[in-house]
């Protein structure tokens, strides 16, 4: 099989040369020639391959740029191994043997080189304009260090500069402190073996230098007198003289430059003085809750009762807890007039009540006469000019009624009802009596009962008990048995949930057309026996795809989509009203024959497809 492939090969080879033009220049073998040799060998051999400008030899399964091999590229010869890049052939053959090299050992094959190996071991340095390289002899300091070298190796010597050339800290086993830096004050001290620290001295006044630190290192301290000092301090020092005292007792001077202890002191009484060289004693007594201390020019002051005859003089004020006045007037009240002032309000006429006149005015009796006494469910009420009386309570359910200006309120001869429930509406169930009939179910009408029963709520009322009226209902309306007629061009509207605008349920118009809904509906449900069909009249808009700058028009249920420029592979329209669940969508290109598929969600439809430019994409989405 593979013979006869071959052969076939070698054949179609063979036509194709004989069909071809080729260049006068080359040699080819004969057509029947290069079949045999294709047949027999596997190989087809020419004494010159022929190739045009610009053109490739490739290897392997690639072809041209992206293959491997030679090409020619405008006149040069270019090379590229898999993978790689194209690389021009050099244009000429193997370095000379008599140009100048650096080597580490010496070749035979080189008139000019320099072999390293017949250097010493060391750093080369060059010379300038040979380029001859020589080992390094290096260079050293006596009692001094080197500085800088320059570009042969030789050293600039100096002095250790203390400040420029040092870094770090002198040690303290050096000789030094181990410190960089030390402020104004400080105080160096051995924290530990060979370590200095600096103790930086106290801004507060007064302080001493003390062994209470860590380890007992030294520290600023302020003189503990428990235990930082000895002995008593006299009296001329500041001092006491005292190293103890009597419980209870004070310090007295006895004497000049002594102090000394008084006796205890009862407890709650009071010190009096006992004179030069005596220390302070109590008084003896604690007097009594009725008593206060009286003074005693002779002696010692002692408790007793006030006596108002004999210990006060005048009247006691508001301001001292008195009242002031020292005499009254039967029925006279007691107010203040200032901010430490009481004064006397006399008594007024029968019947009139004291009445405040306001924050920092004193009140005043009312110039209107109220009534003594009072029955329960009794009305108070202006009997005559600032006079009230009594309107006595009558049975329960009237109310008070006007009677009109100047005459006294009276009951109500009508009765009320005294409560009532939401809905309930208000209907006369007897002569002069109202009471409250009860609402019901949704959907049940109120139906008169006629001239002197009451009426009723029906949950079944038919067109015999009630009568449509043409001013409620328009002209032409007629309502009979089972049906309900309404007037031409007549509109049935309901209010919206945010009571902003009406929504048109059902419109008849002059034309005989029916239309349903408005421009406040934001969409049409339709219910039937197996379910509810949904359609959202929303606008929709473009959230992605469709090419640059499409554009969209329709509503939810039914939009068209133009592609913008450059086309594209799919798009998304967003639903600005959500659906309950996902509807059914279905597109198509009116523009092409290529086919779109519409994939919904309750908040977007994506549509994919080869939508080109300009193409018109009609949809059609219905709820359920």
């Amino acid at each position: 099989m593979k013979r006869v492939f071959s052969v076939v090969l070698g054949i179609i080879a063979a036509s194709w040369f004989v069909g071809s033009t080729v260049p006068t220049a080359q040699v080819f073998p004969t057509p029947i020639t290069q079949a045999i040799a294709l047949l027999t060998t596997g190989v087809t051999t020419f004494s010159i391959v022929g190739i045009d400008a610009s053109g490739y030899v490739n290897w392997g399964s690639g072809r041209g740029e992206t293959g491997y091999g030679i090409r020619d590229n405008a006149g040069v010869i270019q090379f590229k191994g898999d993978g790689g890049s194209w690389t021009n052939l050099p244009s000429s053959g193997t370095a000379p043997d008599n140009a100048t090299y650096i080597t580490q050992t010496a070749s035979a094959g080189l008139s000019a080189e320099q072999a390293l190996s017949a250097l010493g071991s060391a750093l080369m340095v060059n010379t300038t304009g040979t380029g001859v390289l020589s080992a390094y002899a290096g260079t050293s300091c006596t009692n001094q260090f080197p500085r800088s070298l320059s570009a042969l190796g030789a050293a600039t010597c100096a002095n250790v500069d203390l400040v420029a050339d040092i870094t770090g800290t002198l040690a303290v086993v050096s000789g030094g402190t181990g410190l960089a830096t030390v402020t104004q004050g400080d105080l160096l001290f051995a924290s530990a073996a060979n370590t200095l620290l600096a103790l930086a001295k106290d801004a507060s006044a007064t302080r001493y230098l003390s062994n209470t630190g860590a380890s007992n290192n030294p520290a600023w301290a302020q003189i503990a007198l428990a235990t930082g000092v000895s002995g008593t301090l006299p009296v001329a020092n500041g001092g006491t003289g005292l190293t103890s005292g009597t419980s209870g007792g004070v310090l007295a001077y006895t004497a000049s430059g002594t102090l000394a202890s008084s006796a205890a002191l009862t407890a709650n009484e009071i010190v009096t003085g006992g004179g030069a060289g005596v220390a302070p004693g109590p008084l003896g007594s604690l007097g009594t809750t009725t008593t206060v201390l009286h003074g005693n020019a002779a002696g010692a002051p002692t408790w007793g009762a006030v006596n108002l005859a004999t210990d006060t003089t005048g009247s006691v004020t508001a301001a001292t807890g008195g009242t002031g006045p020292t005499s009254y007037t039967i029925g006279d009240l007691l107010m203040a007039t200032g901010a430490t002032t009481l004064s006397k309000l006399a008594a007024s006429t029968l019947g009139t009540m004291l009445r405040s006149t306001g924050a920092g005015s004193a009140p005043v009796w009312s110039t209107t006469i109220w009534p003594n006494a009072a029955t329960t469910g009794d009305v108070i009420y202006a009997t005559g000019a600032n006079t009230y009386g009594n309107l006595t309570a009558v049975a329960a359910g009237a109310y008070l009624r006007s009677a009109g200006v100047g005459a006294a309120p009276v009951w109500s001869t009508l009765i009320l009802p005294n409560a009532a429930t939401i809905g309930d509406l208000l209907m006369a169930s007897s002569s002069n009596t109202l009471t409250a009939l009860a609402d019901v179910a949704v959907g049940q009408v109120l139906i008169s009962g006629g001239v002197g029963v009451i009426p009723a709520w029906s949950a079944t009322p038919t067109a015999a008990s009630f009568t449509a009226s043409t001013a409620f209902l328009g002209a032409g309306t007629v309502a009979s048995v089972g049906a309900l007629r309404l007037a031409n061009n007549t509109t049935i509207r309901a209010r919206d949930a945010g009571d902003t605008a009406d929504i048109t349920l059902l419109q008849s118009t002059a034309a005989d057309r029916v239309s349903l809904g408005s421009a406040a509906a934001t969409g049409l449900t339709f219910t039937g026996t197996g379910g509810s069909l949904i359609w959202e009249t929303t606008v929709p808009t473009i959230s992605s795809g469709f090419g640059t700058t499409p554009s969209i028009a329709g509503l939810a249920s039914a939009f068209k989509v133009t592609v913008g420029s450059g086309g594209d592979t799919t798009g998304v329209v967003l639903f600005q009203t959500t659906w309950g669940t996902a509807p059914s969508c279905t597109a198509n290109n009116e523009t092409t024959a290529q086919l779109v598929r519409a994939t919904p969600t309750t908040t977007q439809v994506t549509l994919a497809g080869t939508l080109g430019a300009s193409d018109v994409l009609n949809v059609l989405c219905v709820g359920y």
